[in-house]
């Protein structure tokens, strides 16, 4: 059954310019987002990016774990170091409609 999920991230959990990392620049967003709901099985996608928040909003099908979001942030930037990754997944608040 499809769910709704959030990954976000705030001032309350992250530094702002830390957060920043997440920002995507207009020229590249598309791209970027259409490849990462192609590859996660994400039947619809949200991002929404602000000066001291980033949210990931989408439904799936899939098994949200700590393996789905590893491999979430993997794709979002595939240049990122295995620390960058890890950072994201350990300062991500996850939130679902269930």
């Amino acid at each position: 059954m499809d769910s709704l999920y959030i990954l976000a991230f705030t001032h309350s959990n992250l530094e702002l310019d830390k957060i920043g990392r997440f920002h995507l620049e207009d020229d590249v967003a598309k791209d970027r987002l259409t490849f990462l709901k192609d590859l996660m099985s994400l039947n619809e996608l949200m991002y929404l990016s602000t000066c001291n928040r980033v949210e990931f909003v989408f439904v799936t099908s899939e098994t949200v774990n700590s393996t789905f979001i590893k491999k979430f942030f993997r794709a979002f930037n595939p240049s990122w170091s295995p620390e960058l990754v890890n950072s994201a997944i350990k300062h991500v608040s996850l939130f679902n409609s269930n």
